[in-house]
């Protein structure tokens, strides 16, 4: 009687410290998690409002995102529609329902290794021999948070996309020009050293000329050339292209202001 009588009240002082532990974990797990939601909302109002000064509400900021993401399958499904063109039947995904097959695999492959890791900790009790188990939910609750902490791979693999684009509208601009102006001829565009001397302007542009081309709506078709435009001859297969190009009004205004020469 002695004993029992001295580890029931043992056994309620353990299990009252256990209860304000896990409610102080829970308090502080809250409070990490409100701290990670106004991270994430930061992160995803200068994706998708970078132009506000102000923090939107969120639901303003989750309707951007959701035109954004709208405006960005349109072009990854052009994009793979120029891949299909270009590339033909290579490796990897060749439509936009591929290219979200193939998400879904990954994010499902990301989950069952999360689901494999070990879940709760067992802690034995007092003298009584009970056991007392403690949840895993927190656990993966934490796990969650860490793993929608927005990366620096994820920011700098934003700012590489971002770049790509710029240089896709160069590229097409560029040749709509000089097929417009009869430097080339639409048999022309796919040229090796068309390619080569595209990306070499490119190469040759300042970062802050680059940037005004990813400022530009990919629906935007030509850029703003100035001068006349001269349709010259067609130059033959051994013919040097030297091409004079000038940047449109947005461009100058963002730093370039002088003509770029390119010969290839």
């Amino acid at each position: 009687m002695s004993s029992r009588g001295s580890a029931g009240p043992s056994g309620l002082r353990r299990k009252r410290d256990i209860e304000e532990h896990q409610k102080e974990r829970r308090r502080a797990l809250q409070a990490r998690h409100r701290a990670n939601l106004a991270t994430l909302f930061e992160t995803l109002k200068t994706v998708v409002c970078p132009t506000s000064n102000k923090m939107p509400a969120k639901w303003k900021i989750l309707d951007h995102a959701k035109g954004f993401l709208r405006e960005q399958e349109a072009y990854l499904s052009r994009l793979m529609l120029l891949k299909g063109i270009f590339l033909g039947n290579e490796d990897g995904p060749c439509s936009l329902d591929e290219v979200r097959a193939e998400y879904r695999s990954l994010q499902a492959h990301s989950s069952s290794l999360r689901s494999r890791r070990p879940g709760g900790r067992r802690r034995h009790g007092g003298p009584d021999g009970e056991d007392l188990t403690e949840t895993s939910e927190e656990d993966s609750a934490e796990e969650t948070l860490e793993d929608s902490t927005p990366s620096q791979t994820s920011i700098n693999s934003l700012t590489n996309i971002l770049e790509f684009e710029g240089y896709l509208l160069f590229y097409k601009q560029t040749l709509e020009k000089l097929v417009c102006s009869g430097v080339l001829s639409p048999g022309q565009t796919g040229l090796a050293v068309v390619s080569e001397a595209i990306s070499g302007l490119w190469d040759s542009f300042s970062p802050e000329r680059r940037a005004a081309y990813q400022t530009c709506p990919p629906q935007q078709s030509t850029l703003g050339w100035e001068g006349p435009a001269e349709r010259p001859p067609n130059p033959g297969p051994d013919t040097h292209v030297h091409l004079t190009l000038q940047p449109s009004t947005q461009a100058n205004s963002q730093g370039a202001s002088s003509p770029t020469t390119y010969e290839e």
